[in-house]
């Protein structure tokens, strides 16, 4: 499989990696442990996407099987709704959490209080509280763009400064003058404001522990977004 999501827990001097295969009969998805000081890979789970939390004791994935499917089919067929794992890393203990999406997800995001977390599905976030699975059941919120023309692809927290990083992705398909748009929200209070404008989509993005500085992979325009 291909590697397709990477997270660092500084606790552990680790990353964790998440590997998936798509195609139009197969599927599979594996996350994976690396030790930063060397040593073979360690086999974690059957999942996609994982996120651990910035006090590394958390890690939070997609949980995924694999198989096979139809050609004609959805691949893979189970895509939708896919449980969300919390797994406490020191007991390896696991609480499962219904997903707040309907469609497969695309990033997870912890918070700097290792409660909340942000869930995007490549149309909208969702911003879910770990602590009870009650909770997790009916988000907290969740952000429609301003615009109707855009819709939300990405989301991030900005590390200590509390607020989410959101890309708005509006196609050129439509006539928007702009690709993407970088907004930071407040959770509480839903203000955005732009934190920069960029001429192409992108597949992910992260920001510093100050929330200040953002990294993000840059897709060629016209390329659709995982």
């Amino acid at each position: 499989g291909e590697p397709v999501s990477i997270t660092v827990s500084e606790a552990e001097n680790a990353v964790y990696i998440g590997y998936e295969i798509l195609s139009p009969t197969h599927y599979s998805a594996r996350i994976e442990r690396v030790s930063l000081d060397g040593g073979s890979p360690v086999f974690v789970a059957d999942g996609a996407k994982p996120a651990v939390s910035p006090d590394g004791t958390r890690l939070a994935y997609i949980q995924e099987s694999s198989g096979t499917c139809q050609a004609s089919a959805l691949c893979p067929p189970s895509d939708l709704n896919l449980p969300l794992i919390i797994r406490d890393l020191t007991t390896g203990s696991e609480d499962e959490l219904p997903s707040p999406v309907s469609v497969g997800v695309s990033a997870l995001s912890w918070s700097d209080d290792d409660v909340h977390l942000a869930v995007s599905d490549g149309n909208g976030f969702w911003v879910v509280d770990t602590s009870t699975a009650a909770t997790a059941k009916n988000p907290l919120a969740i952000f429609p763009p301003a615009n109707s023309t855009s819709y939300w692809s990405l989301a991030a927290y900005r590390g200590s400064l509390g607020s989410i990083g959101a890309v708005a992705l509006c196609p050129e398909t439509i006539g928007c003058d702009q690709n993407t748009e970088v907004l930071s929200i407040d959770p509480t209070t839903q203000h955005a404001m732009l934190l920069a404008r960029l001429d192409f989509g992108t597949s992910s993005l992260t920001f510093d522990s100050t929330g200040r500085t953002f990294a993000y992979v840059g897709l060629a325009p016209g390329t659709a977004v995982p």
